[in-house]
């Protein structure tokens, strides 16, 4: 499952570099941002929130995938954090997966899955 997780993690990556998910771009920065920023790219000022992590379930059946930035929460949608955001912040759902990510991470998990039955 680490492989999965990792792999999940890199596809997350790759969100930042494409600046959305699926050809659909995140919404720009309010000027107010870009005052105070280092380039015009959503949510990679620091690269902070761009260091994605995984932790794999004590069982080894499930992996768990975020980040430990208090501030990625307020940018995903009310459907992934449980409540609606206080703020005015655009959703910018930087945990979503492209199709192309979501048959990347199927193919890593099919192979740990045939390694794990098939004894190797």
């Amino acid at each position: 499952m680490d492989a999965v997780g990792r792999e999940a993690a890199k596809q997350m990556q790759e969100n930042f570099v494409d600046a959305g998910v699926n050809s659909v771009l995140w919404a720009p920065n309010a000027k107010s941002t870009l005052k105070r920023k280092h380039g015009s790219r959503p949510l990679t000022d620091t690269g902070a929130l761009m260091n994605i992590s995984h932790e794999v379930s004590d069982d080894g059946k499930s992996v768990l995938i975020g980040t430990n930035q208090e501030y990625g929460k307020y940018h995903l949608p009310p459907e992934k954090t449980g409540h609606e955001s206080e703020n005015k912040i655009p959703v910018r759902d930087w945990l979503q997966l492209s199709e192309n990510a979501k048959k990347e991470i199927l193919d890593v998990a099919a192979d740990y899955l045939s390694k794990k039955i098939g004894g190797k």
